[in-house]
């Protein structure tokens, strides 16, 4: 059985990075590398949740 914190970092913090970036990227044509200083990750994980290899689809609310 997972703990809250355990769903947390696995399911919900990737998605929640997944959708920001994607919006970051569409609405104000930020680049990855300043999204990634943004989020404090690296602008690889920022490509992976952008082209959705990385990040719960399932999650992916509208935000």
């Amino acid at each position: 059985m997972l703990l809250p914190s355990e769903i947390e970092a696995k399911s919900l913090i990737p998605a929640v990075r997944a959708v920001l970036a994607k919006k970051l990227i569409k609405e104000y044509s930020l680049r990855e590398e300043d999204i990634a200083k943004v989020l404090g990750i690296t602008q690889a994980a920022v490509s992976n949740y952008v082209r959705g290899t990385r990040g719960d689809l399932e999650l992916d609310f509208k935000a």
